[in-house]
């Protein structure tokens, strides 16, 4: 059975770092939203482009120098994650 008294000294440590933890700035948070719709707007975009998509016997191949597409939406999603976690991770206390 616990001990009653590294329960509360427990419990104490923990109220203690809930009270001096500070809330993220609203600035983040609006960031975060927009980086949410603008992911949520490019998924429904991407899968309505699926459903017009025209049949796979008239799909020409692209050039072999076309770049982009899904490479660079996961470039552009990685880094706009890295960017955003450092901003959490770095903000001032």
């Amino acid at each position: 059975m616990p001990d009653p008294d590294v329960e509360a000294r427990a419990r104490a440590i923990a109220d203690a770092a809930k009270q001096a933890r500070q809330p993220l700035p609203r600035g983040l948070w609006i960031l975060a939203i927009l980086v949410g719709l603008a992911c949520a707007v490019a998924a429904g975009l991407a899968l309505q482009g699926v459903r017009t998509a025209p049949l796979a016997a008239d799909v020409r191949p692209a050039p072999p120098t076309a770049r982009g597409g899904f490479g660079l939406g996961i470039g552009l999603g990685l880094g706009a994650g890295l960017v955003i976690g450092f901003a959490l991770a770095r903000r001032r206390r």
